[in-house]
């Protein structure tokens, strides 16, 4: 795991810490500080299951950062599922990622190609326009 100190990673593919570090880097440029969490994964061969980067304060909430973090980021049946949606037709087009809102964060999933990817865990404040527009679907929902 990095944090914004310099731990080791988990995972051995050197490819994918080359696109964590690029994720890391352009996530933390147009977000700043909001970035949470980066997280790469490869199912191919040996599956590798990297927490590449944890902002401090989320590292110091959880007693095993790597396996908590792991659990905000993502899941085997999320990551499946839109493994699954890569592989079905749809008329827009294949699945590029996915952006799930929960009420304390963002999980933000940029799939690179069936069982290979990125996610990005981010502060719950990083798309306003995306949670105005939940919210104001859920109002309208709820007269």
């Amino acid at each position: 795991m990095t944090s914004d100190g310099d731990e080791p990673t988990e995972g051995s593919n050197h490819d994918l810490t080359e696109v964590a570090d690029a994720v890391t880097a352009a996530v933390r440029r147009e977000f700043g500080g909001a970035l949470r969490a980066v997280l790469v994964y490869d199912t191919d061969a040996e599956p590798v299951l990297d927490v590449h980067y944890v902002r401090d304060d989320v590292s110091a909430r959880y007693d095993s950062p790597v396996r908590e973090v792991a659990a905000e980021v993502g899941h085997d049946d999320v990551f499946a599922s839109i493994d699954r949606e890569w592989e079905g037709r749809n008329p827009l087009g294949h699945v590029r990622g996915s952006v799930r809102l929960f009420a304390d964060g963002v999980v933000v999933r940029v799939v690179d190609e069936p069982g290979r990817g990125v996610s990005a865990s981010l502060d719950a404040d990083a798309f306003p326009g995306v949670r105005s527009f939940l919210d104001a679907v859920d109002d309208s929902l709820d007269p």
